[in-house]
């Protein structure tokens, strides 16, 4: 159940990423992430939600992926799959850290690069939709829909 839940929440906040990830690239021209920086000084409310995803994948609290992730390793250290569970974390923390060290690249580093930049004005409607995917996100993890339920339970069986 936990591993179903956690499936549809990251895919909520990994939505939003992708979605913002198309306001990145009108105002930078690029997706390589040593040419961009100071993303939420150009697009602040961008850059809020592309931090609050940050802080979702991450899965701190409130994140609904905070009660799933700790649902998973529960049941992997409660069934006695200790290796798994430590392999998982030591994972875990390698992905986090390059995942966070470029996410803050991009929306503080204000070095003098060579960074090519557009004009844009971008709309705050824009990032309502990811504002909403992530609010499912944080929404989900605490209080799962009847029909949610039924459908992950579906699928686990």
């Amino acid at each position: 159940y936990a591993a179903f839940l956690h499936m549809i929440l990251h895919s909520f906040a990994k939505a939003s990423l992708f979605y913002q990830n198309d306001q990145i690239h009108r105002h930078f021209l690029s997706y390589r992430v040593n040419r961009l920086g100071n993303y939420l000084r150009v697009n602040p409310l961008g850059g809020l939600v592309v931090l609050l995803s940050l802080l979702g994948i991450m899965a701190m609290p409130p994140s609904g992926l905070f009660i799933s992730e700790l649902l998973i390793f529960k049941a992997l250290f409660a069934n006695g799959h200790i290796p798994v569970a430590i392999l998982a974390l030591i994972l875990l923390l390698f992905v986090l850290y390059f995942f966070t060290k470029n996410i803050l690249h991009l929306l503080y580093d204000t070095s003098d690069q060579e960074m090519v930049m557009k004009e844009v004005k971008t709309s705050p409607w824009e990032s309502v939709s990811q504002l909403i995917l992530l609010g499912l996100m944080i929404a989900a993890g605490f209080v799962q829909p009847t029909f949610l339920v039924n459908l992950i339970e579906m699928a686990v069986k």
